[in-house]
């Protein structure tokens, strides 16, 4: 028999699906590049397929920033295994990989939820194929105290783009404070009983999928 637990994720799951059943979306084709696990999530909402290497893994302090600043440059960089993993209280669980190219930092590269650098890799070079330079949108979690000190370099990123940070102020409109902070709560859990998850504070349908690129015609 399954655990209320489990019951419980499973209904989660089931009321965020009807949640985005049905909802417009204007810009299928968005490449989300995130510095955390948040842009997977969102495109699981709306169902669209990865157009993102940056899916199920982490950055580390300023590499993020890098990458972005370098995008073209990184497209066709060595990804090395370090042979490193996180680890956590149930052991290793994310293989640690670097993007190496002369001339450019190294950009450190957490892979949270892959269980194999082989994998990761594999998918990692999949993806960044698929990247739409015409309508690229930034998402970043800023609420560790190293990336609070960045929040001005990201905010200078040369992409339209989101903030989500714990500090008290909105030093302007792409940094937003999330409520879900002040409860000691993950951006990306379940919040409540109707299938909302954190980050809904921010409308990311109308904010990254339906609105409108530089050139685009409407």
């Amino acid at each position: 028999m399954a655990s209320v637990k489990t019951l419980i994720k499973s209904f989660e799951k089931f009321m965020r699906k009807c949640r985005f059943k049905g909802k417009k979306i204007k810009n299928s084709d968005v490449s989300i590049l995130c510095n955390c696990c948040i842009g997977g999530l969102m495109y699981h909402d709306v169902n669209h397929r990865f157009l993102s290497p940056t899916i199920n893994l982490f950055f580390s302090h300023h590499c993020f920033i890098d990458f972005v600043n370098n995008l073209e440059q990184y497209s066709d960089a060595e990804l090395a295994d370090t042979g490193k993993f996180d680890e956590g209280d149930g052991g290793r669980f994310a293989p640690i990989g670097v993007l190496k190219k002369t001339g450019l930092p190294d950009i450190e590269i957490h892979f949270l939820h892959y269980s194999s650098f082989e994998e990761a890799a594999k998918k990692w070079h999949e993806r960044y194929e698929r990247i739409n330079r015409e309508k690229i949108f930034l998402v970043i979690e800023a609420k560790a105290e190293h990336e609070h000190q960045l929040i001005d370099e990201y905010a200078a990123l040369p992409y339209p783009k989101i903030i989500f940070t714990d500090l008290p102020d909105d030093r302007e409109k792409s940094v937003m404070h999330m409520k879900v902070y002040d409860k000691n709560q993950s951006i990306t859990q379940f919040v409540g009983s109707l299938g909302k998850r954190g980050y809904d504070e921010y409308d990311f349908v109308k904010n990254i999928f339906n609105r409108k690129y530089s050139g685009e015609q409407l």
